[in-house]
């Protein structure tokens, strides 16, 4: 497995097809973990988590609000003192819905505020505490968005808060990942917003193997 780390640099995301013999799952998640180290545990403490199309989600999730929905644009582990860098996941079954992925510099021409200084309450497992929506670590920036988890503290914030969503729906830079071409999606979660799209059809029969990589402890 050919991993595009300079496009994965570039653009913030790689596609890739792998043949889906026996635990080729495990395969893909090893690579990754070689390339770019070992995997930050999932909120339930597991470091790979299954994601589907279901209406009965776990209580603060997506799926318990949007069911098998669309889901709006966010950050995984927008929660955590940094979020992970980097998103890892594996397609199972027959999956006809994009993943949508759209650049967090869209909002700086749409959104005229100082993102430093546009603080957030965020409220989870770890209780509340305040969050930046955009930060550094080791000398690069960090988006992080969740609007389950994350409350505007300020105007700056405030402002976000009303016209993110409409501005990554309606951005020029939408990226839509075709599921049918690829089993495999590795994205940069400091960089990128992502959203589950729309689906035509009623039962869907997949699951993403998710898997988180590149956290920190520390907000510099």
């Amino acid at each position: 497995m050919l991993i595009d780390i300079s496009k994965l640099n570039q653009v913030g995301y790689v596609t890739l097809n792998v043949p889906e013999i026996q635990g080729w799952e495990d395969g893909v998640f090893e690579e990754i973990t070689k390339t770019f180290g070992g995997p930050i545990p999932h909120s339930n403490g597991s470091l790979k988590f299954n994601l589907t199309a279901r209406d009965d989600g776990l209580k603060g999730t997506y799926s318990e609000k949007f069911g098998k929905g669309k889901f709006p644009f966010h950050s995984d582990g927008a929660w955590l003192p940094i979020p992970p860098q980097y998103i890892v996941l594996c397609k199972t079954g027959v999956r006809i819905r994009p993943t949508l992925l759209c650049s967090f510099n869209v909002l700086r021409s749409e959104i005229n505020v100082d993102f430093y200084s546009a603080i957030f309450s965020v409220r989870h497992g770890y209780g509340r505490r305040p969050v930046p929506i955009l930060s550094t670590a080791s000398g690069k920036n960090v988006w992080r968005w969740d609007e389950m988890c994350m409350y505007p503290q300020n105007g700056a914030a405030k402002r976000i808060a009303s016209t993110i969503s409409h501005v990554f729906e309606n951005s020029d830079e939408l990226i839509s990942i075709d599921w049918s071409k690829f089993n495999v999606l590795i994205f940069n979660n400091w960089n990128l917003a992502h959203s589950r799209g729309e689906c035509s059809v009623e039962n869907e029969n997949w699951i993403l193997k998710r898997m988180l990589i590149g956290a920190h402890n520390v907000l510099e």
